[in-house]
């Protein structure tokens, strides 16, 4: 999930958060950005993930509502910080066959539209190796791993 605003500080929205959370990525309005004419990046910004890091097929409720819990944990610190777009990413990761998914339940949508949270999807076609290797950091063995992909 990102959170960005002309004058939002993840410096100081951190200070203040007392959620669990994965820090991506993030920048200040004034820090360095040789990519800009301008020399700064001019907003902040701040990616976060839920502390699971990857959501896995049949096991998506709960990883999808944490972001929600988040953002409805964390409203009044989004407004106060200036926070004025959140993304919600959405990427897939698929080894082949048939590929079927549902993005938030019917209630969960319902919040969804209530923050105005754009959600962008990516797909990625990985071999089973390619998988197992990303989500090598995850509390998940190896080898419930491999069972999960060949059963999915």
């Amino acid at each position: 999930m990102d959170l960005t605003g002309d004058k939002f500080s993840p410096k100081e929205f951190i200070k203040e958060l007392t959620d669990n959370i994965h820090l991506f990525t993030s920048n200040e309005p004034d820090d360095l950005n040789d990519k800009d004419p301008d020399g700064i990046f001019g907003f902040g910004s701040l990616t976060v993930l839920c502390p699971k890091i990857y959501g896995l097929q049949y096991e998506m409720t709960e990883y999808e509502k944490w972001y929600l819990d988040f953002i409805d944990n964390n409203k009044q610190l989004i407004d106060k910080n200036g926070v004025t777009e959140m993304s919600l990413y959405i990427e897939i990761f698929d080894n082949g066959g048939q590929l079927n998914f549902e993005i938030f339940s019917r209630e969960l949508l319902k919040k969804v539209g209530q923050y105005e949270i754009a959600i962008p999807i990516s797909y990625y076609r990985l071999t089973t190796e390619q998988i197992i290797e990303m989500l090598d950091e995850t509390e998940i063995s190896k080898e419930e791993l491999e069972e999960y992909i060949r059963v999915g």
